[in-house]
């Protein structure tokens, strides 16, 4: 199967996670360890990529106790879901993308003060002359995306 065909079944998973819940969902779709979880939200799907015989997708995940206690301690108005204020993750599947394990964080936010200490999202992953170069967007704190302003800079960073 080739990756384009994955990355379509697994934007398919993502778009029926997110409509429907718990057991109904994970019997539709095999879905195991990446399944609907209360409280948190994944999107923006990268590329897929097959390493191997594996399958790997990066995403950006939000959990919501996180945010709320991250706009508490820096006395912000709380809104969930989230636009930003998210973490990448990867997942990664065995079986050409019916079941996906997630596998953790792979960059996390910074910390206050720092350009990317509000969201790190929107991953994608390149595979050039061996290496592997993982592409994401982040913004720093007092990032609102109202109007153009220092607090709104957004970078593209590299891991």
């Amino acid at each position: 199967m080739n990756t384009m065909k994955i990355k379509q079944q697994l934007l398919f998973q993502l778009f029926v996670l997110s409509v429907f819940s718990g057991i109904f969902a994970q019997e539709v779709l095999n879905v195991n360890e990446l399944g609907p979880e209360s409280g948190v939200v994944r999107r923006d799907p990268s590329d897929v990529i097959k390493v191997g015989n594996k399958y790997y997708v990066y995403y950006t995940k939000m959990v919501h106790e996180d945010e709320k206690e991250r706009a508490e301690r820096m006395n912000l108005r709380f809104v969930y879901p989230a636009g930003y204020h998210g973490d990448i993750y990867g997942a990664v599947s065995d079986d050409e993308g019916r079941n996906w394990l997630e596998m953790g964080p792979m960059v996390k936010r910074g910390q206050q003060g720092t350009f990317d200490s509000n969201s790190c999202f929107t991953p994608n992953i390149l595979s050039y002359k061996g290496k592997y170069y993982l592409y994401y967007t982040a913004v720093g704190d007092g990032f609102d995306n109202l109007k153009y302003e220092d607090k709104n800079r957004t970078a593209i960073c590299v891991a």
